[in-house]
């Protein structure tokens, strides 16, 4: 008997709402002769890094091309040369007519031999209409930057298997709470406040008057209370 060979591919990824990221994969197992097909798909609720975000941005620029809906005046140049320099340098990122536009997802074909870009395009209503590219056929198909473009896939696809692997945006720092005990008096939440925080003293005010309370020992040694 034949030691099965897995294979892992994915067929979809996809920014959803929030940036959380959909997935849709397939795994091919092969024993022999036979091969056996299991799709998977799946919502992560984790923000992506950055590194992810940005290779969705790098497809914006091609999903924006691909559908006409920019052109080489729009990014400041007038051949295929220039522009091409300025995508693989990603000085095209920089391009104010991708503010309209993003990329949201990406497709392979059934039979693994091209893709389709899905994204959308916010109007001046501040609507958003969704589309899609026509289908891209991965060896064959006359877009002037198919070699960048399958580049730029194979980037969303390492980043999002780290993604898949833990890769997330960079958490926020905590901001630690100053856990009380409200169960003795004002003092002795003075005195632990000190202790934990360096608190010097509290004042506390009403009715127009005010009590000002010090913690009784500082740095362990105890106050003369009549000083």
């Amino acid at each position: 008997m034949e030691t099965p060979t897995n294979t892992f591919f994915f067929t979809k990824i996809k920014l959803a709402k929030h940036d959380f990221v959909e997935y849709e994969a397939s795994a091919r197992v092969r024993r022999g002769e036979a091969e056996v097909h299991e799709i998977t798909s799946t919502h992560v609720d984790k923000l992506p890094h950055e590194d992810l975000l940005r290779a969705f941005h790098r497809l914006t620029v091609h999903f924006c091309l691909v559908t006409e809906s920019l052109n080489h005046a729009d990014f400041g140049v007038e051949t295929d040369e220039a522009l091409e320099e300025l995508i693989r340098d990603d000085e095209a990122l920089e391009c104010a007519g991708l503010a309209g536009f993003a990329c949201r997802g990406l497709s392979w074909g059934a039979k693994g031999n091209g893709f389709t870009l899905s994204g959308r395009r916010w109007l001046r209503s501040g609507k958003a209409v969704n589309f899609n590219t026509p289908f891209i056929d991965e060896e064959n198909d006359d877009y002037e930057f198919l070699g960048l473009l399958r580049e730029a896939i194979r980037t969303l696809s390492k980043e999002t298997s780290l993604y898949l692997n833990g890769k997330f945006a960079d958490e926020p720092p905590k901001v630690e709470q100053l856990a009380l005990s409200f169960g003795g008096g004002l003092q002795d939440i003075v005195d632990e406040m000190h202790q934990s925080s360096g608190l010097s003293s509290l004042t506390i005010s009403g009715g127009g008057r005010s009590v000002t309370l010090a913690p009784r020992s500082i740095n362990g040694q105890l106050l003369d209370e009549d000083a």
